[in-house]
């Protein structure tokens, strides 16, 4: 299984990393939005975890632009807002779920297992 993160904050990026490592899974990641899209196509995670404000292109310029070419894994938004316009742009375009930061490991962990575990059962046929 793989795992984009997309952060432009590399102490959160790289800490993001870590922990998704230590549960065994391949991760890539990505600085901006634009990195995160090219990646996204290329090696087709099976979780995006996407940062939505992001220098070059945001996150939610990203998301679209990846619904919009046909990109149907999962993508799940990370956002310092719980609610209001910005969650609700996040999931307007086209972010399956928010997270919301600060990440605590165990959050991250118990989100990523539960994602991983409905992709695998779609493709499964389970």
């Amino acid at each position: 299984m793989t795992v984009l993160v997309a952060e432009d904050n590399e102490d959160i990026r790289e800490l993001v990393c870590l922990q998704l490592r230590d549960m065994g899974l391949e991760v890539f990641s990505a600085e901006n939005g634009e990195r995160a899209v090219e990646l996204a196509w290329a090696e087709h995670p099976t979780l995006v975890l996407m940062d939505m404000n992001m220098p070059v292109m945001n996150g939610f310029e990203a998301v679209r632009t990846l619904r919009e070419r046909g990109y149907v894994r999962p993508i799940v938004g990370l956002t310092a807002y719980q609610d209001g316009p910005e969650a609700d742009m996040a999931l307007e375009c086209g972010c399956d779920q928010l997270m919301h930061k600060p990440l605590r490991a165990a959050q991250l962990r118990e989100k990523v297992l539960e994602i991983i575990r409905k992709v695998n059962a779609a493709e499964t046929g389970e």
